[in-house]
């Protein structure tokens, strides 16, 4: 096998892209007005229909213990990322990788206990089959990623990974391009580079399917049955919540370098040619 030394190099533009931080924290706060415009939806007046004299947003009817659960859900991401931040310019490297995890710990912890609160609170006002929905999607995520906290409160944590060529790692983030020659180093950085894109893919599913049905789903579930309001609108907007929060972690966990990195390991890959001897 021989290499083609004529492998074109195309420098990407550069590009601002959103921190961690700050594009949690602008994910919260779109997740938060989708949950209020679908309590909107909800109890909105209703002066329209006949014999209504009842003008006002009926806010006396919403369960705060459901909000709260909500912006729990909402915000699990930017409080992991706010705190990690600051320890991470406190604390010393070398411990960096334990207090990470003590960092994970006390989130799950914490986030766990508060949850079980408000569900108890909520049981002894709701039938326990309404309970269940509030944890369906915690479900699924423990079905396909088992007990794993770090996908639950770090995309990026998906891109984590130690490739060990010769006793030694050379890569630590799979979505990191590395330019050799060395064919083995080759198929492994793109085979890796492969699992992060899907792994990626499958993370932005799950967060827009999770905070649109935490958004728009779960506030129909404690809805009042004599409260009445337009069902064809409020359904509507669980596809369009989910489908602006894919885009948006699209934008963010594909951005063009990505592609770039992407791009250069697939020419890599593609430019060895066999030689008959």
């Amino acid at each position: 096998m021989k290499s083609d030394d004529t492998l074109p190099r195309v420098t990407s533009p550069r590009m601002y892209n959103d921190g961690n931080i700050t594009f949690e924290g602008l994910m919260v706060v779109f997740a938060s007005f989708s949950t209020y415009l679908q309590y909107l939806n909800i109890y909105r007046s209703v002066w329209w229909l006949p014999n209504s004299n009842y003008t006002l947003w009926k806010i006396h009817l919403i369960d705060y213990q459901v909000v709260i659960f909500i912006l729990a859900m909402h915000c699990r991401r930017f409080i992991y990322c706010l705190i990690t931040w600051v320890f991470h310019m406190l604390c010393p490297q070398n411990y960096w990788k334990f207090i990470r995890l003590f960092i994970r710990l006390f989130v799950s912890v914490t986030l766990f206990l508060l949850l079980a609160l408000l569900a108890f609170d909520l049981y002894l006002k709701y039938d326990y089959l309404i309970i269940m929905y509030l944890f369906m999607p915690i479900i699924g995520y423990l079905c396909y990623y088992g007990f794993k906290a770090c996908p639950f409160f770090d995309m990026m944590c998906i891109s984590e990974k130690e490739i060990i060529i010769n006793g030694k790692p050379l890569i630590q983030y799979t979505n990191m391009h590395i330019c050799t020659s060395n064919p083995k180093i080759i198929r492994s950085e793109v085979e890796n580079m492969r699992d992060d894109f899907n792994n990626r893919l499958t993370q932005i599913l799950f967060s827009s399917f999770f905070s649109a049905y935490y958004a728009c789903f779960l506030p129909l579930v404690f809805v009042q049955t004599y409260v009445v309001y337009e069902e064809h609108w409020v359904l509507m907007h669980f596809p369009f919540v989910m489908m602006t929060m894919g885009m948006m972690l699209c934008i963010h966990y594909y951005p063009v370098k990505y592609f770039d990195h992407l791009h250069k390991a697939a020419m890599h890959l593609g430019r060895w040619k066999r030689v008959k001897l």
